[in-house]
């Protein structure tokens, strides 16, 4: 079915310029755009101090932006922000490369000339008509014409005489973000099947939390106080989200086995004490579930770093790890063995602080150090715990192609980043479960931010 939307929509992005339209009521526009942002398909160009996301509904949508749109609502977002792209343009901004690429690779659009995409300029009111019109099923060649889209929207009930030639105001996201949440509830023109319940089949959106030390001091990126922890899992309770770990993830994909109603992923990076000591008796307190990631070097209660004499950060130890697993309460997974080195405590110049191949490195000695690496932290884990590792967070977010692909043929079905945002993951898609973005929880995120970010969450 989802063949049947992909058209060549390359002179979508080419049409000249038309009927732009009246401009939505606010309190209408700031409605859909919220109930877009939940679904995963209009996500704003940023948040505020209270991470809120900012729509920017009284300016006209870029081209860039309408691109954007489209591949979401083709159902293609994961495909977009998973897959790597090239393109000839050389005016792309960074975020929106995933969208025009893929969008260019599969013959939606082309640029106004052979470098230039043009993403600045705005979106009229019967282009996004036309990116709507074709997400539910109609072609430009035989169901409609592209510089009257109008017509059809209002037979269909998309519009209602409102988006006319005869229209003057510019058209606005506040529009957009209308029409879009208008579209998904209308059927499409070959099944029948509602667009809004097409692209929710077997589609889940579910944010991933990314935790570090849980220290009284509460201060800087990688630190939150207990209390303040305490208040996020109660949050997190009492507003009927439920933690699922990367295994219910895979039986999702793989299985099509249902997730909760909102489901969250809990984890934390680096293998800190305290993530033993007082994280681990809370999330059973407030029934809730982690993964834990760890550096499989640091995992001990050694008051130094390896060999030297520096003093780090307390760690939980194998034994501790063990009786986390044992509880059903926690996953102990992959940071690495030895691949997030800590450059002030190293000697030389050649430090790993990420799973990424130093500059002057062949790919045979970069694998041959992933394969000595991944065999230590398996060892390691699965010796203590008797779990499977195959779940990876990459040390810094930083990853490449190669280490991307070293991963997946050692048997690793899930990795995480450090990249802000939330997730859709999808049934028959195991991909979806690849370079998954994370939250990052902190002592400066309140509990009225951890809502606002895990509103999204929905099951399937």
């Amino acid at each position: 079915m989802r063949k049947a939307l992909v058209f060549l929509l390359a002179a979508v992005f080419l049409l000249s310029a038309a009927a732009p339209a009246r401009a939505a009521a606010p309190q209408d526009a700031a409605a859909a755009a919220e109930a877009l942002y939940e679904k995963g398909l209009f996500l704003g160009t940023g948040t505020d101090a209270q991470g809120r996301p900012r729509f920017e509904l009284d300016r006209a949508p870029t081209r860039a932006e309408g691109v954007t749109m489209l591949i979401r609502l083709l159902g293609m977002e994961s495909a977009a922000t998973k897959g790597r792209w090239q393109t000839p343009f050389t005016d792309v901004p960074g975020w929106a490369e995933p969208y025009v690429g893929c969008a260019y690779a599969n013959g939606l659009t082309e640029g106004v000339s052979q470098t230039t995409f043009d993403s600045e300029s705005p979106v009229t009111a019967t282009q996004y008509l036309t990116f709507l019109l074709r997400a539910l099923g109609y072609s430009s060649d035989t169901d409609f014409r592209w510089d009257a889209a109008w017509e059809l929207s209002d037979a269909i009930g998309l519009t209602a005489d409102d988006h006319t030639a005869a229209d003057n105001s510019a058209f606005l996201r506040a529009d957009a973000a209308v029409l879009s949440l208008r579209a998904l509830s209308l059927p499409m023109k070959d099944s029948g099947e509602l667009l809004g319940a097409f692209l929710a089949n077997g589609r889940a959106n579910v944010p991933v939390l990314m935790y570090h030390n849980v220290s009284p001091t509460g201060s800087g990126s990688t630190n939150i106080t207990p209390a303040l922890f305490e208040a996020h899992l109660a949050a997190l309770r009492d507003g009927g989200y439920t933690a699922v770990m990367p295994d219910d993830l895979l039986a999702y994909v793989n299985e099509g086995k249902p997730l909760p109603a909102k489901p969250v992923v809990i984890t934390f990076d680096d293998g800190y004490y305290t993530n033993y000591e007082t994280a681990y008796p809370l999330l059973k307190a407030y029934g809730m579930r982690a993964t834990m990631f760890i550096p499989g070097v640091t995992t001990t209660h050694a008051r130094y770093y390896k060999d030297t004499a520096y003093e780090m950060t307390p760690h939980f130890d194998f034994a501790d790890a063990a009786e986390m697993a044992a509880s059903g309460v926690v996953s102990v997974q992959s940071h690495t063995y030895d691949m997030h080195q800590w450059p002030p405590f190293e000697s030389g110049d050649r430090v790993r602080s990420s799973a990424v191949r130093f500059p002057d490195e062949t790919e045979e000695e970069f694998r041959a150090a992933m394969a000595e690496d991944i065999r230590l932290i398996r060892e390691a884990i699965t010796g203590a715990t008797g779990e499977r590792v195959h779940v990876f967070a990459y040390p810094n977010g930083r990853y490449d192609a190669l280490s991307q692909q070293i991963l997946a043929e050692n048997g690793f079905d899930v990795t995480f980043t450090t990249r802000h945002g939330s997730n859709i993951v999808t049934v028959g898609d195991p991909s979806t479960l690849m370079l998954m973005d994370r939250f990052t929880m902190s002592g400066d995120v309140s509990v009225e931010t951890l809502l606002q970010w895990v509103s999204v969450a929905s099951g399937g």
